[in-house]
């Protein structure tokens, strides 16, 4: 065993690449925008402002998820790890097996998975810029080198650029539809078009009208909350 330089401390205790790294920026939240005139934060005005930065849902959360929370006896331990009865109900939903379904605390939590599965150092993961930051981000804490490729003059993916980025080491394509920030939808035919160009994983986030037919989602599309994989992946 290796011992430690006297001395040191606990940042040299960590990965030399993630020291590398610049730090994920997330959007401020509702509290560091509104004026606070006890403690000085900045902000825009006393009144709550309507927020359209990060896809948010301005409605709130459902009268009937707010009942059910309110109403359980069993927010003290721990939920179960499997997720077994949101995901049966999920498959339901969207005539699937729960065993093609992932659930994760939100899409940063499902993409960290993703690359955390699939990424050995040094694969390739095509980001079609501009889009949703988080995707530079988990690439790199994974170990995987970025490679952007561009939209075109209207916000859709460049699918001559990006057949011409696949590699042997390309591993993922992310695609946010619709897209963060520009809000434009990816159709279907596109993604499937990178399928056929040999892509074994695909990952996209599709609108609900997508989710809602999963007749018409094509293998090896990664879903949001739903995972499947190309018949070309090993």
């Amino acid at each position: 065993m290796k011992a430690r330089k006297t001395g040191s401390g606990t940042r040299d205790l960590i990965r030399p690449d993630l020291l590398q790294l610049a730090g994920y920026t997330a959007v401020d939240p509702v509290e560091r925008l509104v004026k606070d005139g006890d403690t000085g934060q900045p902000g825009i005005e006393s009144r709550p402002p309507v927020k359209l930065d990060a896809n948010e849902n301005p409605y709130g959360p459902s009268p009937r998820v707010l009942r059910a929370i309110a109403g359980s006896s069993a927010l003290h331990v721990y939920p179960d790890a499997e997720q077994q009865n949101l995901r049966t109900a999920l498959g339901d939903y969207v005539g699937l097996g729960a065993e093609h379904i992932v659930v994760g605390n939100g899409s940063d939590d499902i993409l960290d998975l993703i690359t955390r599965l699939i990424l050995e150092p040094g694969d390739r993961v095509i980001n079609c810029t501009p889009t949703f930051g988080m995707y530079k981000f988990v690439t790199e804490v994974s170990g995987g080198v970025l490679v952007e490729v561009p939209r075109n003059d209207h916000y859709g993916l460049d699918l001559d650029a990006i057949e011409k980025s696949i590699d042997d080491r390309t591993k993922i394509v992310f695609i946010a539809s619709p897209n963060n920030p520009s809000g434009g939808s990816t159709p279907l035919a596109d993604v499937q078009r990178l399928l056929d160009a040999g892509l074994e994983i695909v990952s996209a986030i599709h609108p609900q009208a997508m989710i809602d037919s999963p007749a018409h989602i094509g293998k090896g599309v990664i879903l949001e909350m739903g995972i499947s994989i190309h018949p070309g992946a090993s």
